[in-house]
């Protein structure tokens, strides 16, 4: 399974900027599970010609959008985790990591 394919199925409406910038995000930290997400976001922006704040910016909007429009089970399916009980939202940063996680479980399940 892509990670394209995943985050719509998470929830993740490609329509929005986010969703790219998402997917890029997340390819990251399947290649450097460990690597800061500020660096990422870098790294993003720069392949995208757009600002870190940009890139941030629209991360954030596309994951607060599943978050409002897509019933909870349907990601914590996928994520294995719930949403931040104060705020029912992820981090950018947690959902960048779960969904990394979530990619590398569907295809090495796949796999054998």
């Amino acid at each position: 399974m892509s990670m394209n394919e995943l985050l719509i199925r998470i929830g993740i409406n490609p329509k929005l900027r986010g969703y790219r910038y998402l997917c890029e995000a997340c390819m990251e930290r399947v290649r450097d599970p460990y690597g800061k997400t500020t660096a990422i976001y870098y790294a993003v922006a720069k392949r995208n010609n757009v600002s870190y704040e940009c890139t941030e910016k629209s991360i954030r909007y596309a994951v607060e959008n599943m978050c409002d429009e897509v019933r909870v089970e349907k990601y914590v399916k996928y994520l294995l985790k719930e949403p931040s009980a104060r705020s029912g939202k992820y981090a950018n940063s947690t959902f960048i990591s779960l969904a990394a996680e979530a990619y590398i479980r569907e295809n090495d399940s796949r796999q054998g």
